[in-house]
């Protein structure tokens, strides 16, 4: 087996990320002999407006950093593979005529040894895939199909809508970071006084997407079809059961864009609907009655009350437990052994599993790839500072 380095979440584009960008030409140069794998959400394609053509969004990217051109460029001219596998912000790469787009951009040929890989690879028991096919928020419906942005999981129709026409991008990355409040502060203090414009936005754009789940089953059953007729050609290709992916298909968790009833909850509706409930009750008792207007006040209340832990849980970060049990479905039903995820953000590693990080994060205190040696050896590496 070619020796590998693996890195995920690099998310070049719609920030400020030319020492990323550096970086990672320093990487790719460093290992001339071994497979650049760029493990999803290598570009923030998901930043793009819906009418955005994904191929010219990566040229323009890709000339932006004219370092990590070359680099690319030149391992692919040495005959040296690099593999990108499409994650949830950048699904896109996996659309008709990214691939030669690509090429064009790096200045290549047809021929050079540049792939783009659904799902996941193979490379001898070590699994690689982006994680996202197990976050609800992020899933999409199949992932031999790439979702478009009528279908897109409700996650990244946020990042599409909401984030990209804020150029929120820095602040809003990590969602999972600091509290409620602290977020709010963040917002106020890089919006200013249109954190109001923002703020009442982002909840109408919350309401738009929950009406959308409702009324689109049809185009998600749709591509579960599409994705479920090339799966036997996609595991003879992978070397894997097809039966096996049909169990991790039907284990991992419902992607959330297919109910409307859960992504009402996740988003929070119940509680700001109670929350309502409260000042409406005030009016109510001085203007029509007071015990009416206390009934629905106490109502409010109580659900708040009663629900207060639920709410905490649906608000906490269970990313990184739910891809350790993807990890474990996938080592399960697939005899790998090793499972690479990245997606969370967050480096984790436990028998049989290890989780990448984010290459496009600030260094703390260096960027981390993990390198497989031709015995499938893993091993987590810095980044020497330039």
């Amino acid at each position: 087996m070619r020796p590998l380095i693996i890195l995920s979440d690099v998310h070049l584009g719609h920030r400020s990320c030319d020492d990323v960008a550096r970086d990672l030409a320093r990487l790719v140069a460093a290992h001339p002999e071994h497979e650049i794998v760029l493990n999803g959400d290598s570009f923030n394609l998901s930043c793009d407006p819906p009418d955005c053509n994904p191929g010219a969004s990566l040229a323009s990217v890709v000339a932006a950093h004219p370092e990590l051109k070359a680099a690319l460029a030149d391992h692919l001219a040495a005959g040296r593979p690099v593999t990108l596998i499409p994650g949830n912000h950048d699904a896109a790469l996996a659309g008709p005529g990214i691939r030669a787009a690509l090429l064009a951009a790096l200045d290549r040929q047809e021929d050079a040894p540049l792939a783009i890989e659904p799902w996941f690879i193979r490379r001898g028991a070590v699994h690689i895939e982006h994680g996202h096919l197990y976050d609800s928020p992020n899933s999409p419906s199949h992932p031999l199909v790439p979702p478009s942005p009528t279908t897109e999981p409700v996650g990244i129709a946020i990042t599409r809508r909401w984030v990209g026409p804020w150029d929120a991008w820095d602040t809003f990355a990590n969602q999972w970071t600091g509290t409620a409040v602290e977020k709010l502060g963040m917002t106020v203090g890089r919006l200013g006084w249109r954190a109001g414009i923002a703020i009442a936005e982002y909840w109408g754009i919350l309401a738009v997407i929950t009406v959308e789940v409702a009324a689109r089953g049809r185009l998600y059953r749709r591509e579960r079809v599409e994705g479920d007729a090339g799966l036997p050609a996609f595991a003879e290709l992978r070397g894997v059961p097809a039966a096996a992916l049909c169990g991790v298909l039907d284990n991992r968790p419902q992607p959330l864009h297919e109910s409307a009833r859960a992504t009402f909850l996740r988003f929070g509706f119940d509680a700001l609907l109670a929350l309502s409930a409260i000042p409406i009750g005030v009016v109510l008792a001085f203007t029509v009655s007071v015990r009416s207007g206390a009934a629905v006040a106490i109502l409010g209340l109580g659900y708040l009350i009663a629900a207060r832990k639920n709410l905490a849980a649906r608000g906490a970060n269970h990313m990184p437990d739910e891809l350790r049990n993807g990890a474990a479905l996938v080592s399960r039903l697939t005899d790998a052994r090793l499972v690479i995820f990245g997606h969370t953000h967050l480096e984790d590693e436990m028998q049989g599993y290890l989780n990448l990080g984010a290459f496009g994060d600030r260094p703390n205190p260096a960027r981390t790839f993990v390198h497989i040696d031709e015995q499938g050896r893993a091993e987590r590496r810095q980044l020497p500072v330039a």
